[in-house]
């Protein structure tokens, strides 16, 4: 149960705090994190794991780092689900904008993560 989320947690953690560690791992370690946050109840310090992978990718990409975006993907659908789940539509804003980013950075599949964005505007009525 909860005990061991934490234990999961603490183990993510550690990685994360130290140095020099591999993006990759890191990436998938914040958003191990995310998800034991989000197991645990506090879905805004997941978001904010979340987030920084999502940042943190698109700046080593601007730097010209290259790497898979398989966490960056899967920490976009996270924060996308944990938004519309709140329901609202500044929530809803805020996951479009998380599609808006993976189509900035050209991860494919561009078009789905398009036909994504345009389909909450549509659901909140959202100004694009």
């Amino acid at each position: 149960g909860q005990d061991n989320i934490r234990r999961a947690a603490e183990f993510y953690g550690r990685i994360v705090d130290r140095k020099n560690v591999p993006a990759n791992f890191r990436e998938q370690a914040l958003y191990s994190l995310g998800r034991c946050d989000e197991l645990l109840g506090d879905k805004e310090k997941a978001l904010s794991r979340y987030h920084e992978v999502i940042y943190g990718y698109k700046i080593d990409a601007e730097t010209g780092t290259r790497r898979s975006a398989l966490w960056l993907v899967k920490s976009a659908f996270a924060a996308v689900k944990i938004y519309l789940d709140k329901d609202t539509p500044e929530a809803a804003q805020a996951a479009a904008g998380v599609y808006g980013r993976l189509i900035e950075m050209n991860i494919e599949p561009v078009d789905d993560f398009r036909k994504c964005m345009n389909d909450i505007y549509d659901r909140y009525k959202l100004k694009e």
